[in-house]
């Protein structure tokens, strides 16, 4: 199961890649004012896996002490997907904000966000199927969370902000 949620998680990140491809350095790197730009905008993506991805190899050293989730985290789960989907603006955790880098060029970018999945998909590995329900991580909205949950964090991250990137380039 999380084999399959990694690749669904990676074909969304290949098909922004893509169509990002298509735009100069320059367009890529401009923003209307008071907002991100398109770069900024996959350097937050960039982030925010990064960081979710540093506290779960965290708490995988102690995964046999976490508890597992529950049908409140599921609810919470939904709440948050219908909040990703609406065309909503939210503030991002300042801790993100602070960590985003400013890439010097696309390939940059590219790889550490290709060595950043490389990790999520080694630490997916190494997860036993009886500990898929362990809360691993907190998220500010949905709180503590297992890996399932995560990378459905991921995936609706990217869908929420994909139409951030549209708007952006259009």
């Amino acid at each position: 199961m999380l084999a399959q949620q990694f690749q669904a998680l990676e074909t969304q990140r290949l098909e922004i890649l893509t169509y990002l491809r298509k735009y100069s350095w320059e367009k890529l790197n401009s923003a209307p004012a008071g907002q991100w730009s398109a770069n900024q905008v996959l350097a937050h993506l960039i982030t925010a896996e990064k960081l979710s991805l540093q506290y779960m190899k965290k708490k995988m050293l102690g995964i046999h002490e976490a508890t597992d989730t529950t049908w409140l985290e599921e609810v919470r789960m939904l709440v948050f997907t219908w909040s990703q989907r609406l065309p909503l603006r939210y503030k991002a955790p300042p801790l993100v904000v602070e960590r985003m880098p400013n890439y010097p060029a696309f390939e940059a970018l590219l790889m550490d966000w290709d060595l950043a999945r490389a990790e999520l998909k080694t630490l997916l590995e190494t997860i036993p199927g009886n500990l898929l329900k362990r809360r691993i991580l907190k998220h500010p909205v949905a709180g503590r969370i297992n890996i399932r949950h995560a990378m459905q964090f991921f995936s609706e991250h990217i869908i929420h902000h994909q139409h951030q990137l549209n708007r952006l380039l259009a």
